[in-house]
């Protein structure tokens, strides 16, 4: 079954909770790999080589396997988690779907365990540690220098921002 919602179509169906009598949670019920696809297809320019989107692919599976930011909910549908839209409308989905499924259910480990994939579209030529972004210390998540993000046109604009002693302290 196809459904639409907010303008994007979506294949599965959908969970509608109001955890607390709060706001209403509209939750997409979908096969991993279809989930996969389409995060692929928000997340990742779709016309890189094959092997690079498998990789993502695999980054991926392998974050939302780990994501554990909400608590009714496994991953929300923005760059919070990662960006889901349901089914991609544009011609290359049934070549997306086609790299998934060749590497259904491979994910990216680390002693044994799924990695914490967190990706991003531009660092500023710089990561930092996951002890200094969250206070939680993974050994695979270490700041390094990018030499290449100069290289790579982002769209991203160079930016920056004076703050007083007391506003960052308030921040």
């Amino acid at each position: 079954t196809r459904t639409w919602f907010k303008g994007y179509q979506y294949n599965g169906g959908f969970r509608y909770d109001r955890p607390g009598g709060g706001s209403m949670h509209v939750a997409s019920i979908v096969p991993l790999e279809q989930y996969v696809a389409s995060v692929l297809s928000r997340e990742f320019v779709t016309n890189w080589p094959d092997a690079t989107l498998k990789a993502a692919s695999c980054c991926i599976r392998s974050f939302v396997s780990t994501a554990s930011k909400h608590q009714t909910f496994d991953v929300c549908n923005d760059t919070c988690c990662q960006v889901y839209r349901g089914v991609y409308q544009y011609s290359p989905w049934d070549r997306l779907v086609s790299l998934c499924q060749q590497t259904a259910g491979q994910q990216i480990l680390y002693q044994g365990a799924p990695i914490l994939a967190v990706y991003h579209s531009s660092n500023g030529g710089a990561t930092v540690s996951a002890s200094e972004a969250w206070h939680t210390d993974i050994p695979y998540l270490q700041g390094r220098y990018d030499p290449f993000e100069a290289q790579v046109n982002t769209g991203a604009k160079d930016w920056q921002r004076t703050l007083s002693y007391d506003e960052l302290t308030r921040l």
